[in-house]
């Protein structure tokens, strides 16, 4: 399982600055087992940029699980978001795994010596 930079398709792979998810690497296809890392929340009917910012405002918060998307009304893809304190490298090696209705998202470190 591996990750792409802030690309949430093949269509948007130009990430534009202030895109929230542009701090997060993303892994298709894979989420965290629900009993091998600690949640720190679970939202409902929520999209992807919105479950990143809340991810970015909780400091507890290492990585996000976005899975099996539907549509609002609006037209809007809406899907359940589950916060976690953990990062694909910092679980357990058998924790992340293949979902093909979940996209598994970690945080991007950011070196205050860049």
């Amino acid at each position: 399982i591996t990750g792409t930079l802030g690309a949430v398709g093949v269509e948007s792979c130009n990430i534009h600055i202030g895109d929230r998810l542009a701090g997060f690497t993303r892994i298709i296809g894979a989420s965290f087992e629900s009993d091998e890392s600690e949640d720190v929340l679970e939202s409902l009917l929520i999209d992807r940029e919105g479950c990143a910012n809340r991810c970015f405002l909780n400091p507890a918060c290492r990585s996000f699980d976005f899975k099996l998307p539907k549509c609002s009304d609006a037209g809007v893809v809406l899907g359940t978001c589950n916060l976690h304190v953990d990062t694909a490298g910092t679980a357990l090696p058998h924790s992340l795994i293949r979902d093909g209705n979940s996209d598994h998202y970690d945080r991007v470190e950011i070196s205050p010596f860049v």
